[in-house]
């Protein structure tokens, strides 16, 4: 969180192209390890029973902050000149800095592991110790250890193709989200941005109601098929009738989705693989899900320039969908085999 708010504000300095392309380059390398380690941090601190909520809590910033500082930021942009700055230069400035802020409270305020958390009584401790030694005993050994040995893993790679297709069309979409709304529905841009911010308040909402149901009924995946289905519908609802009040209303279906799925699958993660495992499987996973990311854009554009309309892209984008969820199942499914062969561990 350090380097990444230090490189984000540093971007201020930049003077040319390459420059900025340099510092992009330097932000990723600061974001990438940031939400595997999230997820393998609340995999020691909380039972399947409990972590979707905890994250659900803490990935609700994400559409939060999407509304906040996309506000924020015309006001920043409109500081053009104070102290001899331009008003991009406030705003790469400004919001970087609590990122450095907040990476020194956790330095010194969040515990390692719950054993070493004050606010937690010894029975708490033991518990939460019982409850996390149930669930690896469910998961099964980790495979060997080791980096090779747990990026080959058949968990791993099911897990990376699933959120390869997952994330590289939710990525895809929310970057041309608002070329197509102006296009489809006629608004100015202005208008697009409050209805993506509607968007993004539902998408928060989505995504804790999601998060309290998945705890309770402890069916991750399957909740994923069925938000990836919604998602894959508002695709092809926008593309076959693009109507204005149509396009709005599937937007908002997708918003809701999006934020989502980007909770479900990742909470599973740890239902999937040993704690051992964790780690650099989280990082494989969260690798291949940008990757996704990286290429599913350009081949949408490609589409785009070759058709000169969604229409086309919006249809592949659709089909990808349904791949993710069915790789969503296909997950599920190995979880139920072994969790029906899984020999129960006595307290």
């Amino acid at each position: 969180m350090i380097s990444w708010g230090l490189i984000s504000s540093a971007t201020m300095l930049i003077h040319s192209a390459m420059e900025f392309y340099a510092m992009r380059f330097l932000l990723g390398v600061a974001e990438a390890g940031f939400y595997p380690c999230l997820i393998y941090y609340f995999a020691t601190w909380f039972p399947a029973s409990h972590r979707a909520r905890a994250i659900s809590r803490f990935y609700v910033a994400a559409p939060l902050a999407s509304i906040v500082m996309g506000g924020m930021a015309g006001w920043l942009l409109g500081l053009e000149g104070h102290a001899g700055l331009h008003g991009w230069q406030w705003l790469f400035l400004i919001q970087g800095l609590p990122s450095v802020v907040m990476g020194l409270v956790v330095l010194r305020l969040l515990p390692d592991a719950p054993a070493a958390a004050p606010w937690l009584a010894a029975e708490e401790k033991d518990w939460l110790a019982t409850e996390l030694a149930r669930e690896a005993a469910v998961i099964g050994a980790p495979t060997s250890p080791g980096f090779r040995a747990t990026i080959g893993n058949a968990r791993v790679l099911l897990l990376c193709a699933t959120s390869f297709f997952a994330s590289g069309v939710m990525t895809t979409f929310t970057l041309s989200a608002p070329a197509v709304l102006i296009a489809l529905t006629g608004r100015d841009a202005t208008h697009v941005g409050y209805l993506i911010s509607l968007g993004g308040a539902i998408g928060a909402a989505a995504m804790l109601a999601a998060g309290a149901y998945a705890d309770r009924h402890g069916d991750r995946f399957l909740n994923a098929f069925w938000v990836i289905v919604v998602l894959g519908a508002g695709l092809l609802a926008i593309a076959a009738v693009p109507s204005p009040a149509l396009v709005i209303v599937a937007y908002l279906s997708i918003a809701a989705t999006c934020f989502t799925v980007n909770l479900l699958l990742p909470t599973g993660w740890a239902d999937v693989l040993h704690v051992r495992e964790l780690a650099v499987g989280a990082a494989a996973v969260n690798s291949i899900a940008n990757l996704g990311g990286f290429v599913m854009p350009y081949a949408w554009g490609a589409l785009r320039d070759a058709t000169g309309s969604f229409t086309v892209g919006l249809i592949a984008l659709a089909a990808c969908s349904l791949i993710a969820a069915g790789l969503a199942l296909r997950v599920r499914s190995d979880l139920l085999r072994r969790r029906s062969q899984a020999v129960p561990v006595e307290p």
